[in-house]
């Protein structure tokens, strides 16, 4: 990703010389250079190119995830052209830099009863130079298809990025819950149906269980 002048035919005013101005960018983040070639001769200088600002958070998570269980979650700052924007952070309760006054970023979900392991709004250090990985950070506990988690900077909103069609399966077996059963019914008819229900802590049908039940009255 670079754009720079097109050929130019030199004329004996130039003198040898020829000012290209701001027609050189740089998009791509490292060491990268420009060559000129005339003839049979070369010239190359070479820039190490730093990102700018960041723009944009890329949030990543496995799934499945497991309802009740941590989740650890990794977030990059990006800038404008997709290179890690190394100079981004923010400080929950305090300043930031890259793109942001700070404050830290906030974590949001879809999940109603989602919770957190420590702060929220966490924090993103400068030495963390835009990435991070957020040990057990957070735990979703409701069942779902499509479940979502969200970072935001606090200082700058539009920094911010969404983890998005996480599948949460139903979590370690809890309690067994017995429905669907009339409250009052006519002694020796057989048309009753039961319906057993295997949940986790949270409410959730156990994806996990695959053990027998027996019946008795």
């Amino acid at each position: 990703q670079a754009t720079f002048p097109g050929p130019y035919q030199y004329v004996t005013g130039d003198a040898g010389y020829k000012l290209f101005s701001s027609t050189v960018i740089f998009k791509t983040a490292g060491t990268k250079y420009i060559r000129a070639t005339g003839d049979t001769k070369t010239g190359t200088k070479y820039v190490l190119v730093a990102s700018s600002g960041a723009v944009s958070l890329i949030v990543s998570m496995n799934t499945p995830a497991t309802a009740g269980v941590s989740n650890s979650i990794t977030i990059e700052a990006k800038d404008l052209y997709g290179n890690r924007a190394t100079a981004y952070y923010s400080i929950a309760g305090g300043g930031g830099g890259g793109g942001t006054t700070g404050g830290g970023l906030t974590i949001t979900s879809v999940d109603p009863i989602m919770t957190v392991d420590g702060a929220n709004p966490c924090t993103l250090a400068a030495l963390d130079a835009g990435y991070k990985v957020y040990d057990g950070k957070v735990t979703l506990k409701s069942k779902s298809d499509n479940c979502w988690v969200k970072f935001a900077d606090v200082g700058n909103s539009g920094i911010s990025g969404t983890k998005t069609g996480i599948v949460v399966l139903g979590g370690s077996p809890d309690h067994i819950v017995v429905t669907n059963l009339a409250a009052s019914i006519v002694a020796g008819s057989n048309d009753n149906t039961v319906v057993v229900k295997i949940e986790d802590f949270n409410n959730n049908l156990s994806d996990l269980y695959s053990g027998q039940i027996t019946f008795s009255a």
